[in-house]
């Protein structure tokens, strides 16, 4: 079938497209914002959309007149999480540096509104490309946060999203570049420990809870 038809049949039944006209500088279709293409002679295209729990993707291969788009494949899974459908938001905001975070809630209503929150970061390393770390950020004095692991590219192309608590959220290169104190949004903390933990080794991702002290000479410390 011809992908007008395959995307009137759809949108008939609910299903949301999404919309992948940032990842590039011009849509390839502009009557479907939601195709995003590959580059070269062959490249095919893609589409996705989603409907409450599942999302649902459209391979296309156009001709050459790139006037008719018929639809190769079409497959659909199941995402109890609701994160899945915005990986290509996870993907768009990733940069070319080895590791960082960045704060995603304007760019992804669908992770905000799973977040419940005002402030939500992403979180990269390319040390481990296909995953990225979402952090709903409270606010708290004490760094009480929650969050995803979102895997993406794994075996069958499927998409895996645990969730954690976590605190202050950091990189395992950024957490070798802290002394004594970590530095906080207006202030620095000792660790809770008296000395600066070993680093970690088989991991990507750090997280560090800020609590009470003990002492009275600081109020917190990690």
């Amino acid at each position: 079938m011809e992908y007008t038809q395959v995307r009137r049949l759809l949108l008939d039944a609910g299903w949301v497209p999404l919309d992948a006209e940032y990842l590039r500088p011009w849509p390839a279709y502009p009557d479907y914002p939601e195709v995003n293409c590959g580059t070269g002679w062959q490249a095919t295209c893609s589409a996705f959309f989603f409907r409450g729990d599942y999302y649902f993707g459209v391979g296309l291969n156009p001709k050459e007149s790139r006037r008719h788009l018929p639809v190769e494949w079409t497959w659909r899974s199941r995402d109890p999480a609701g994160l899945a459908r915005d990986h290509r938001v996870v993907k768009a905001v990733i940069s070319a540096t080895r590791q960082g975070n960045v704060q995603i809630e304007e760019r992804s209503p669908v992770i905000k509104a799973a977040c419940g929150t005002n402030k939500v970061w992403l979180s990269w390393n390319n040390a481990v490309p296909n995953a990225t770390l979402v952090t709903c950020d409270y606010g708290g004095t004490a760094h009480d946060n929650w969050g995803w692991l979102v895997e993406t590219g794994l075996e069958d192309d499927e998409t895996r999203v645990r969730r954690f608590s976590l605190g202050k959220v950091t990189s395992v290169a950024e957490f070798k570049r802290f002394g004594a104190q970590v530095r906080d949004a207006f202030s620095s903390h000792p660790w809770c420990s008296g000395a600066k933990p070993k680093v970690p080794l088989n991991a990507v991702f750090a997280t560090l809870v800020k609590t009470p002290s003990q002492s009275g000479d600081v109020p917190y410390c990690f």
